[in-house]
């Protein structure tokens, strides 16, 4: 599921708003033929997937990165939660050595988690951290994309009639509530699903394993280094380069159904 709907969601932007491809042309074309929808849907799910598994490491780097310093910002400054109950069990860990302590003992940890009310909502939480990072980047792709495809058209009309062609006040509301979404996903509600996920995995910790105040010895001794480590990494450009990719396949692949319905008529 974290791989299909946000890919379905980019999928069908892209088709219907960038492709300019009819809704109806689209239904029509699945009712050619038993062959040719089957044909047809098990491209989109193929796009579809390949889409959310990059949108989702899209998704897995930012909350690496950009929530991670969030929650950071907020153990620091909390006192009075389970965060302070393990300042006050040990108070030479800093921030990063208390998430890390989270987040690896909790790793180790082995319960029924069907009878742990704290792990289903854990499970809800990582799911909802995932669909708005997800989500949040297929906005950002999307609106891209319509707004490269505004300044194609403007310059293919400066070239055959010597001006610009009107702006599309849809496409503009469009880019606009991508814009918010976007920024509301990735930067408000995201960081505050990873706090709760940080804060959920230190109670089922401190709650379900019995020696957990033995092991902050260790953790506060381990250096952190919150400095990059090793070189820079193309894979975010090679990420950029199959989504456009996939773009264009998908655009492509509708010129096509959309020449064989003309065909028809």
């Amino acid at each position: 599921m974290f791989y299909i709907l946000p890919g379905s969601a980019f999928v069908f932007i892209v088709l219907l708003f960038v492709c300019e491809l009819e809704l109806l042309e689209l239904i029509k074309s699945f009712s050619e033929s038993t062959y040719t929808a089957l044909f047809y849907t098990f491209l989109l799910l193929i796009a579809s997937y390949i889409s959310g598994f990059i949108f989702e490491n899209f998704g897995s780097r930012w909350e690496a990165k950009h929530c991670k310093n969030k929650v950071l910002d907020y153990i620091s400054k909390d006192e009075d939660g389970v965060n302070g109950k393990v300042k006050a069990a040990n108070s030479d860990l800093t921030p990063e050595q208390i998430f890390s302590f989270g987040w690896e003992r909790f790793l180790t940890l082995s319960y029924d988690a069907n009878k742990v009310t704290g792990h289903r909502f854990l499970r809800y939480m990582l799911e909802r951290l995932k669909f708005e990072l997800s989500f949040g980047f297929v906005m950002y792709v999307s609106y891209s994309f319509l707004i490269l495809k505004s300044i194609h058209t403007a310059y293919v009309s400066f070239e055959k009639n010597g001006e610009f062609a009107e702006f599309d006040h849809v496409t503009l509301a469009l880019i606009v509530g991508m814009v918010i979404l976007n920024y509301y996903l990735t930067r408000i509600e995201a960081p505050k699903s990873a706090q709760t996920l940080h804060e959920c995995r230190l109670l089922l910790v401190t709650s379900q394993d019995k020696e957990w105040k033995s092991e902050l010895e260790h953790f506060s001794r381990r250096k952190e280094d919150s400095k990059k480590r090793g070189k820079k990494s193309w894979t975010k450009f090679l990420y950029i380069a199959a989504i456009l990719l996939s773009f264009f396949m998908i655009r492509s692949l509708f010129k096509h159904i959309r020449s064989r319905l003309l065909k028809n008529e």
